[in-house]
């Protein structure tokens, strides 16, 4: 079953408008901030998806644990599209910079790791991936990121639903 926005706004108006008639209640049962009411489960269901120490594409496994260096498992921010991708940026036990995504569905259960761009490959334009920013994701499974090389410079880069990525501009390029 897929859940998007649409049935998140539907599941709260359910919620609050349980919650809401339940308001003058003196019945007895229940306790909280709507006695005689039974509980009603909230929209969000937490659920792990992936976590430090696995195993990431390669045989190489996410960082454990923080390094003296400051360097962390998890780093960056987390996307997720309609579609149950997420694309997540981590360490390596080697301490290297990948951005990562993964598939799931409603009862947590995952594809394997997917390694969507690492620190040191090169890419189709001849890139050495240096720093990988955040980057975005969409339910086609495109994706953008700004890419440092190892030199200093930057270039933003495309892949068209998983393809190859491509260099999409860089600094002081005419839009």
């Amino acid at each position: 079953m897929r859940h998007n926005r649409r049935d998140f706004l539907r599941l709260l108006g359910l919620t609050v408008g349980a919650t809401l008639a339940g308001c003058g209640s003196s019945g007895g049962g229940g306790t909280g901030f709507a006695p005689g009411l039974s509980p009603v489960p909230n929209a969000y269901q937490f659920v792990p998806l992936v976590n430090s120490g696995n195993v990431l594409p390669r045989r190489r496994k996410i960082l454990a644990q923080g390094t003296d260096d400051g360097k962390l498992p998890f780093i960056g921010a987390v996307m997720v599209n309609d579609r149950r991708n997420v694309c997540f940026h981590a360490h390596d036990e080697a301490g290297l910079k990948g951005v990562y995504q993964l598939l799931y569905d409603g009862d947590g259960d995952t594809d394997d790791v997917k390694a969507v761009m690492e620190e040191g490959q090169t890419l189709p334009d001849g890139t050495l991936v240096g720093d990988i920013s955040v980057g975005d994701i969409n339910n086609s499974n495109d994706c953008a990121f700004i890419v440092t090389n190892t030199e200093g410079y930057e270039s933003m880069q495309y892949s068209d639903g998983g393809e190859p990525f491509e260099r999409f501009f860089t600094p002081y390029d005419d839009l």
